[in-house]
């Protein structure tokens, strides 16, 4: 994955669906940049005020276990409590899980870019350091 700045994220198009890919120094901050690519896949939340924050909990897991649970989540939020994150900012536990806080909005509220993805697919699934940066990309089912 060829990045030109620390961190980061973008969304490719994909022949089963669209690729998100992030790009961070730390870990908690490349699974952030991951739940911002992915919203941006359906959603433009630039212009929308968060309603509410929330709290977000993985467990200990492997790398690739620990992003598609998170990115899960998010699509949960959209479907379940009707709400979008805006921001989201994790840091990892003493015990190697994930905690963090989302700031969400009405999904009423955001300007759509696409359909929301049904899932995410285990293909093409990773989240690793290399070379001084984290990395992360999932495909999202369509």
């Amino acid at each position: 994955m060829a990045t030109t700045a620390e961190r980061g994220h973008r969304v490719l198009p994909g022949t089963a669906g669209c690729i998100v890919e992030a790009w961070a120094p730390s870990k908690p901050e490349c699974l952030a940049q991951a739940v911002r690519a992915l919203v941006e896949a359906f959603a433009d939340t630039s212009s929308v005020v968060t309603t509410e924050t929330l709290t977000l909990v993985l467990p200990p897991a492997p790398g690739d276990e620990q992003l598609s649970e998170l990115l899960e989540q998010v699509l949960e939020l959209r479907a379940l409590l009707q709400v979008v994150p805006v921001d989201i900012a994790l840091a990892e536990t003493e015990d190697g899980g994930l905690a963090g806080c989302v700031d969400v909005a009405a999904l009423a509220v955001v300007q759509p870019t696409g359909a929301a993805p049904r899932g995410i697919t285990g293909a093409q699934l990773e989240l690793d350091p290399h070379d001084g940066l984290w990395t992360a990309r999932a495909v999202l089912a369509p």
